[in-house]
C-alpha cells in the first residue's frame, strides 16, 4: 500500500466535507421550518384564546356591575347633577334617564368630567343601544358597556367602563415573550440540528469513506499488473518477425484495451487522492498563459490535421496561485474533449480577465451534451448517448448512435482540479450547437 493510499483513510474529501455541511444545514433549516409552523401556530392559539377569556370575563364583570348600578339607580331617590361624585374607581360608571328627546344624569363615578362630558347621550346617539365598545381617552383604553334598562317605566341608560389597560399590557408582555421565545427555540433548534446532523450523517460519511477507500485501493493494486502486462504486450509487439504477422490483430486489442484499462485506473487513482485531499500539487505562482501556450503547441497540430479550426486569444503575465502540473491536466482534458466530440466548425481556448479574477472558456462547435445529462456531466463515469448524421452509399441520411468510449472521468478530475484551486467552474451546451466550458482563477 502506498503512502497516500495509507493518507487517503479516514479522510472524506472536500467536496465530501462541503456536501455534508450543506446537508446538516438543511437539516437545521428544515427543522427551524418545521418549529417555526409548530410554534406559530400553538402561540397564536394560546394568545387569541387567552385574549378571548380575558374579554369574555371583562363583559361578563361589566354587565354584572351594569345591573347592579340599574338595581340601585332608582330606588325613591333623586339625584341632580350637581351632586353628581367625580371620584377614582376601579369601575366608572353613569346612569341616565330618558327626559323626552334629552337624557338627565342620574348618577355618575367618573375620574373626570371632560370623560363624563363626552358620554353625554342623546337621543338617536349610537350610544342608546345595548352593546359594548372601545373607548380611548386621556392615554387610557376602556373596555364600556351601554345597557337599556326600564326601571318603573322610565327608561334609564347606563354606561359602565373599565380601564383594560392592565389587561393589554399581560397580552402585549405574552406576545413578546412568545416572539423571543420562539426567535430563541429557532435559534437553539437550528444550531442543535447542525450539531446533531453529524451524528445523524455519521453512517453516511462512513459508506462515504469506504467507497472512497475501496476505489484507492483497487486503483492502486491493479495498475501494476496492468503495467506489467502492457509492457510485456509492448515487447511482443515490437519483436513479431514476419512469419508471426498474422497473431498481429490478436495481439493489438489486448494491448488497446490494456492501454485503456491502464489509463481508466491511472484516473480513478488520482481521483481518490484528489477526493482525500492529499493529490500531490503545489501551491505556487503560475503564470497561467505561459502554460496554455505549451498545452496548444500539442494540440494545434491535432486540430490542423482533423481539418477544424483552432481559435486562440492568450494574455500573457497572468499570475494565478495553483499547480502548473494540474493546470496543464485541466487544459489536456477540455482540448480532448472538444477534440474528441468536434467533427466540424472550430475550437477556441479564449483568456479574459474580469476584475481580479481570470476566465479561461473552451468552446467547441460539437455534438454537444443533452440537456437531461449537464446537470450530471461531472459526476463519474457519467457517459451520454450521442447523435451524427453520416450519409450511406445510396445517398440517404441515416442517424448513427455513438457512446463515448472514454473512462467517463475526464470532467470529474477537471471540476476538482478547478476546485481544489478555489476556483469556479461553469458548462454549458446545446445539442447540435456546441459546448463551452468555463473555469475562473483569482489573480495575484
Amino acid at each position: 500500500m502506498s503512502l497516500d493510499s495509507d493518507r487517503s483513510r479516514n479522510r472524506l474529501s472536500v467536496a465530501d466535507k462541503g456536501l455534508m455541511r450543506r446537508q446538516r444545514l438543511r437539516l437545521g433549516v428544515v427543522n427551524m421550518i418545521v418549529l417555526s409552523l409548530i410554534w406559530s401556530a400553538l402561540s397564536t392559539f394560546v394568545y387569541f384564546v387567552l385574549q378571548e377569556e380575558t374579554f369574555h370575563a371583562e363583559h361578563a364583570r361589566l354587565a354584572f356591575f351594569a345591573e347592579q348600578v340599574a338595581d340601585q339607580a332608582y330606588q325613591g331617590e333623586r339625584f341632580t347633577p350637581k351632586n353628581v361624585p367625580i371620584t377614582d374607581a376601579d369601575v366608572l360608571y353613569a346612569v341616565w334617564q330618558k327626559d323626552g328627546n334629552t337624557y338627565r344624569l342620574i348618577k355618575a363615578v367618573m375620574n373626570s368630567k371632560h370623560l363624563l362630558h363626552t358620554l353625554t347621550p342623546t337621543v338617536g346617539n349610537p350610544y342608546s343601544i345595548t352593546q359594548y365598545r372601545q373607548l380611548y381617552f386621556g392615554g387610557e383604553h376602556f373596555q364600556m358597556l351601554v345597557g337599556q334598562y326600564q326601571i318603573y317605566g322610565s327608561t334609564m341608560l347606563v354606561q359602565v367602563l373599565d380601564d383594560i389597560g392592565p389587561e393589554e399590557g399581560v397580552l402585549r408582555r405574552l406576545a413578546v415573550l412568545f416572539v423571543i421565545g420562539g426567535a430563541l427555540g429557532l435559534l437553539l433548534s437550528v444550531l442543535g440540528a447542525y450539531a446533531l446532523g453529524r451524528w445523524t450523517l455519521r453512517p453516511l460519511m462512513a459508506a462515504r469513506l469506504r467507497e472512497q477507500e475501496f476505489v484507492a485501493d483497487v486503483s492502486h493494486e491493479l495498475r501494476t499488473p496492468l503495467s506489467v502486462l502492457q509492457t510485456h504486450l509492448e515487447l511482443l509487439l515490437r519483436h513479431v518477425d514476419s512469419e508471426n504477422q498474422n497473431i498481429l490483430h490478436d495481439i493489438e486489442p489486448i494491448y488497446k484495451e490494456t492501454k485503456r484499462m491502464r489509463k481508466l485506473v491511472e484516473d480513478l487513482l488520482d481521483l481518490a487522492r484528489m477526493d482525500a485531499g492529499v493529490a500531490t500539487s503545489d501551491n505556487e505562482r503560475v503564470v497561467i498563459g505561459d502554460v496554455c501556450v505549451e498545452v496548444i503547441d500539442l494540440y494545434e497540430p491535432l486540430f490542423t490535421q482533423k481539418g477544424l479550426g483552432f481559435l486562440v486569444e492568450i494574455i500573457h503575465s497572468i499570475n494565478i496561485m495553483g499547480d502548473a502540473g494540474r493546470i496543464r491536466q485541466l487544459l489536456f482534458i477540455l482540448l480532448d474533449n472538444a477534440y474528441k466530440y468536434t467533427e466540424r466548425g472550430s475550437v477556441s481556448l479564449h483568456m479574459a480577465v474580469r476584475g481580479h479574477y481570470v476566465e479561461i472558456s473552451v468552446k467547441d462547435t460539437g455534438i454537444g451534451i443533452a440537456e437531461n445529462l449537464l446537470p450530471r456531466i461531472t459526476d463519474r463515469f457519467v457517459r451520454g448517448e450521442f447523435s451524427r448524421t453520416r450519409t450511406d452509399l445510396r445517398g440517404s441520411n441515416e442517424v448513427e448512435t455513438s457512446m463515448d468510449m472514454s473512462s467517463g472521468l475526464g470532467l470529474a478530475i477537471a471540476k476538482r482540479i478547478v476546485l481544489s484551486m478555489q476556483g469556479k467552474w461553469n458548462i454549458i451546451s446545446e445539442v447540435g450547437v456546441g459546448t463551452t466550458v468555463t473555469v475562473r482563477f483569482a489573480v495575484v
